[in-house]
């Protein structure tokens, strides 16, 4: 099952209206400046796992700064490539689509400050249960990841 376009679009702007809504209570009045940039980051990771679940290379290389790194441990073994040697691991592999898996791909943690952006992803797909973690940075307008860290939870 693919995931709907934009399915964590109506997830920031909750989060947005939480957040105001506790900094009332608090006695501050603040306005989520920020929101259009969660957005676009929002939609950053949106394509991400519509791209992750296609196996969209193409796709998946507009999320990526290129010179981003993908880091992290895998079954206890360490795990590290550049982002060429990620995506070409996924063009040689089957997409979750093509193996008929549901989409299992879950936005945990978002928060954007400025420039740069920390995600925490949840990502079940192809046998592994992944936690994934994207440092994000704004550059000449445009929201790309930099580092990609993650682990499989067994």
């Amino acid at each position: 099952m693919r995931p709907e376009p934009g399915w964590l679009a109506g997830r920031a702007s909750r989060e947005c209206a939480l957040a105001k809504e506790v900094h009332a209570e608090a006695g501050v009045n603040e306005e989520c400046d920020s929101m259009s940039d969660t957005n676009e980051v929002v939609e950053l990771v949106q394509r991400y796992f519509d791209a992750t679940w296609r196996g969209d290379v193409a796709q998946l290389r507009t999320v990526f700064d290129p010179r981003a790194i993908v880091a992290g441990e895998v079954n206890g073994q360490p795990y590290y490539k550049t982002i060429d040697e990620y995506l070409a691991g996924v063009a040689s592999r089957k997409s979750p689509a093509e193996r008929g898996e549901k989409a299992e791909m879950e936005l945990l943690m978002l928060d954007v400050q400025h420039n740069i952006a920390t995600a925490k992803l949840h990502v079940r797909m192809l046998g592994f249960n992944y936690y994934n973690y994207f440092s994000i940075m704004r550059q000449q307008d445009k929201w790309l990841v930099i580092t990609k860290t993650l682990t499989n939870v067994q």
